[in-house]
């Protein structure tokens, strides 16, 4: 089933470093579209700063420089299986888990995101996470991760509201 699936393989869809291009996609209204980012949430949750379920979380991002495809699939299904399979000690506080290409003619480079329903920092739940991860990219044969780095995801409730209120005056 996983094979079958368009976002099984990110290396067909990201940044082709052979073609030195982003491979495009017919979208809405005949406009072409890349693809620069794949995302595996719970039900429900969208992967904004502004969805209830986010906001107050925190994530942890790495970045990982010049992988190749083999690389960046087996990452990516290794990556699914254990948030699906809920194999990390985070996965009580995971909301989802987002790859995104930062890839150009000049240097390719990957960005993985965990998004947490709450803050972690600094707890024994972070620092086993940290040894999952590193175990996770060396049995994937990649040899440059970044160290992780933790954000608190703060929304100002003014900021979403008056959001929501000029999405609504657009629809309306």
């Amino acid at each position: 089933l996983w094979n079958s699936l368009p976002h099984s393989t990110p290396s067909e869809i990201f940044y082709n470093p052979i073609e030195r291009m982003h491979t495009k996609f017919e979208g809405e209204e005949e406009k072409w579209k890349t693809i620069e980012t794949l995302c595996l949430f719970k039900s429900g949750i969208h992967p904004s700063f502004e969805d209830e379920h986010n906001n107050g979380g925190g994530g942890i991002y790495y970045v990982l420089d010049n992988l190749d495809q083999n690389q960046i699939d087996l990452l990516w299904l290794s990556l699914s299986a254990a948030v699906v399979g809920e194999d990390f000690s985070i996965s009580p506080k995971l909301n989802g888990v987002r790859i995104a290409d930062k890839c150009s003619e000049h240097r390719c480079m990957h960005r993985l995101e965990f998004w947490l329903d709450s803050d972690i920092d600094k707890t024994d739940m972070y620092d086993s996470f940290k040894n999952q991860m590193l175990s996770l990219v060396m049995d994937s044969n990649i040899k440059t991760m970044s160290q992780p780095l933790y954000k608190i995801h703060k929304v100002d409730k003014k900021d979403s509201k008056d959001k929501e209120r000029r999405e609504e005056e657009k629809n309306s």
